[in-house]
């Protein structure tokens, strides 16, 4: 596997400014702890209240989607795509979540596999326990 490189950026609002890359052998758990130094200072900050999502990206919007409506089951692009329109009441085509399911499944938020000509995807059990939302000004891409 190449070496991956993952740049996490965020503001804590009160004018601090924080960037933070990992480079080489980045696994989901090192990724994991950053998002938990996070937390930590939002909380002591005394900043309790829930993050919010940025929901300006699709990147975002169908993260959230997946991980509020389809926790516990197993999913399609076309499940996707269907909750999509009802949750925006906007069209989006079916090629554009194909490839953000597929962004997904790279970055450890999904697990796919074929059924078929079908993929079916899942949240892992790790993800599925984490009611965790990227915070707003985070460079998830």
């Amino acid at each position: 596997m190449p070496p991956t490189k993952v740049k996490i950026q965020f503001d804590d609002g009160q004018g601090g400014h924080y960037s933070i890359v990992l480079g080489g052998n980045v696994t989901k758990d090192k990724v994991t702890k950053i998002m938990d130094i996070y937390n930590l200072l939002e909380t002591s900050e005394g900043n309790t209240e829930k993050l919010i999502p940025d929901l300006d990206t699709l990147y975002n919007r169908i993260l959230n989607l997946i991980k509020s409506q389809f926790k516990d089951k197993q999913f399609t692009s076309y499940d996707i795509q269907e909750a999509y329109e009802d949750e925006y009441n906007e069209p989006i085509k079916l090629a554009a979540i194909s490839t953000y399911l597929a962004r997904f499944s790279a970055h450890g938020h999904v697990n796919r596999h074929k059924e078929g000509r079908l993929w079916i995807y899942a949240i892992p059990p790790l993800e599925q326990n984490s009611n965790k939302i990227l915070p707003k000004n985070i460079n998830n891409h």
